[in-house]
């Protein structure tokens, strides 16, 4: 249903493994903590990543999927590296990503496929929607020959080594 390359890496669960520690979401100044959970809760809310996005039609089946600069592979690694893992947490933990790849190849309304409520947010959670969000360098799908939004889901397994 989702065309032969989003269907071989939404089912394919890869092991994203570090061992360092970073909370992702902090404080800005100027920002107080109403304007932050409210980000934060948008991020949890998939209904928000809805079918359309400025207008147009967001589509979950075109002729080309978007494809990250340097192949999935190596979009994997990269998040693999920026996610935190708290060195307390003992147990793998999968994390389903839905996000937007919009006609200029920018991640946007990304938001974790399960999650409600901003206080049920693990660290690793927080870390995986920061990541993804830092990772812009996207080719847009094509569908009938012209740029079109995607939406993408990415299931990660996060853990430690070992």
């Amino acid at each position: 249903m989702y065309g032969i390359w989003s269907m071989k890496h939404i089912t394919q669960i890869l092991t994203i493994c570090i061992a360092s520690y970073s909370c992702g979401l902090k404080k800005k100044e100027g920002n107080d903590n109403a304007i932050i959970a409210e980000k934060m809760q948008n991020k949890l809310d998939c209904s928000l990543n809805s079918d359309f996005l400025d207008g147009e039609q967001v589509f979950t089946v075109v002729d080309k999927m978007p494809d990250y600069k340097g192949g999935l592979s190596n979009y994997y690694d990269l998040i693999g590296k920026e996610i935190g893992i708290p060195d307390e947490q003992t147990d793998w933990q999968s994390i389903t990503v839905v996000f937007i790849v919009d006609t200029l190849g920018r991640v946007r309304n990304e938001c974790l496929l399960t999650k409600t409520s901003i206080d049920s947010l693990t660290v690793v959670e927080k870390e995986t929607l920061k990541a993804v969000q830092n990772h812009q360098d996207w080719t847009p799908g094509f569908h009938k020959g012209k740029k079109v939004a995607v939406k993408l889901i990415l299931p990660f397994k996060v853990g430690h080594r070992g």
